[in-house]
């Protein structure tokens, strides 16, 4: 930064902030710089007692983290519409997103050419200054605006490549699923410590006529995959369409889905809490003439959500032990859903064909349709994220209109199409699509490709992964690592996202990352 307040340049700073709030591109203020931010994580308290070996000394037998404070910053304006946004913001009182890219690029206006990224997410002005303001002329002055700003995170956005990441895999079946721990566990009562994206498990179709396993999974990170030493199910040829995991305190728990028809069973469950060497069926309900599981979701350590094949939902309070069913009578629809969202367990949204959107606003007691439907004709729907309870986000087939993914901000009374780069190709579909965990409404992932086959599932060429990093008003384009369908996604963080799918041209099914470079 310039040493003389009254002298700035674009090339001194790239402060970039989204004036129209979230699903708009952020602008650049080229006035403007976020100069500095910090965060307090609080002292830590130790709690010490008196030694029982020796006198006069005190040993630590507990401690306990202080608590974070929010994150800080600066943002200094220095002409008068950047100070007038900064009066804007004080009057509205709304909270808004700010970024700071590091990187040279070809202009300060180029939002593509950065090395990194920290994202300020939803801030709030704490207070407001002016220095040198008694000039007769704001420039030879130097009048210069200062607000302070806390915000809810900072998040670190980094540069994403896609890699093709199955080593050990020697499944010749379609993968169609996939789920990794995202968050990181400290070691303390509830076990060891488990670092987010270390645990992984993908999901397989069956190899038909004789019982295999075909769950795979990673322990290291997805630098290898193994294949579980049992079958998850006593009946042959299970296809085995979604998976879920948590961390246990020694091993995750696996809990992967039936996905077709097998003799009168209803929809079933297997669950592994020892890497897959041994497993538990449950009957999770459903008709006895042919339910099954089409998505699985994990709203908390103990509620699972699932949907499956004639409108059924499904939900588990403790780690899929037992279920509850909610059949096609409750939900109104006797189609395939497809996929299933909460944000708060009371506001829940499920997808499915025929252009099917359902909400529930009392935590599943009762459904209905959404007051619109996404899609501009009756299309198959695949995949939903509601990161709040208002702002929902649909994809699937491309439909009269050649969309293929849809908005809403006012819980499905009313939607926007949502325009990317291929969104238009024929027969494209968006598969699926996954918020990040943090700042879920700016930072999501899909994957979007041409399908050969009409379902969520099945054979297709050139997947792609796309992000978003403002909310759908701009995005992000992945390498293409060629592949014949890409069916489940798994988001870590807005860095690190898997996706698995079909078999690809070398003979195994295919496993793939995106990550920073």
């Amino acid at each position: 930064m310039s040493t003389n307040p009254s002298i700035f340049s674009n090339s001194d700073s790239r402060t970039w902030v989204q004036p129209d709030g979230v699903g708009t591109p952020f602008e650049l203020y080229a006035c403007h710089a976020l100069t500095t931010w910090s965060q307090d994580f609080g002292e830590t308290t130790y709690i010490r007692c008196k030694s029982p070996d020796e006198y006069g000394k005190k040993i630590i037998k507990e401690s306990i983290p202080g608590e974070p404070a929010a994150p800080t910053f600066t943002v200094v304006a220095w002409t008068s519409q950047e100070a007038d946004f900064l009066v804007q913001l004080k009057e509205a009182g709304c909270k808004v997103d700010w970024q700071v890219m590091f990187g040279k690029c070809s202009s300060p206006s180029d939002a593509t050419g950065y090395t990194k990224i920290r994202h300020f997410y939803r801030s709030s002005l704490t207070s407001l200054g002016e220095e040198n303001i008694d000039g007769l002329d704001e420039e030879t002055a130097g009048v210069q605006l200062t607000g302070e700003f806390s915000c809810e995170e900072v998040i670190e956005i980094l540069k994403t490549t896609v890699t093709r990441q199955n080593s050990g895999v020697t499944e010749t079946q379609a993968f169609n699923d996939i789920a990794f721990i995202t968050t990181t566990r400290c070691e303390g009562d509830c076990g060891a410590e488990v670092t987010a994206g270390k645990w992984g498990v993908a999901v397989a179709d069956s190899t038909y006529g004789s019982a295999t396993a075909n769950v795979w999974y990673t322990n290291d990170g997805g630098a290898t995959w193994q294949l579980c030493a049992t079958d998850p199910f006593s009946s042959n040829s299970a296809d085995i369409s979604a998976c879920v995991i948590i961390a246990k305190e020694v091993a995750p728990r696996f809990i992967v889905f039936r996905g077709n028809v097998f003799s009168d069973y209803g929809a079933r469950c297997s669950i592994s809490d020892d890497w897959g060497a041994s497993w538990s069926e449950v009957d999770m309900g459903g008709h006895d003439n042919g339910s099954y599981v089409n998505s699985a979701f994990v709203y908390s350590a103990g509620m699972i959500w699932a949907v499956g094949n004639g409108g059924h939902i499904y939900y588990s309070m403790d780690q899929g032990s037992s279920w509850t069913e909610i059949s096609d009578a409750t939900t109104g629809v006797d189609v395939e859903l497809w996929d299933i969202h909460t944000p708060d367990n009371d506001a829940i949204y499920v997808v499915g064909d025929s252009n099917t959107c359902l909400k529930s606003t009392d935590g599943g007691a009762s459904w209905a349709k959404t007051t619109t439907s996404p899609a501009g004709s009756s299309i198959n729907l695949y995949t939903v994220q509601a990161p709040t309870k208002y702002r929902v986000i649909v994809g699937g087939q491309l439909d009269s209109n050649s969309d293929c993914l849809w908005v809403s901000v006012d819980g499905g009374a009313t939607w926007n199409d949502v325009d990317f780069t291929g969104s238009t190709t024929t027969s494209g579909a968006v598969r699926r699509l996954r918020c990040a965990p943090k700042a879920a409404e700016q930072h999501w992932v899909f994957i979007h490709g041409v399908e050969s086959v009409t379902t969520r599932y099945g054979a297709g060429t050139d997947f792609r992964f796309f992000r978003t990093l403002d909310g759908g008003g701009s995005f992000e384009r992945q390498n293409l690592v060629s592949n014949n369908g890409l069916n489940g996604l798994c988001v870590c963080n807005i860095n690190k996202a898997w996706a698995c799918g079909e078999v690809s041209a070398a003979g195994t099914a295919d496993i793939q990352r995106m990550a920073a470079t």
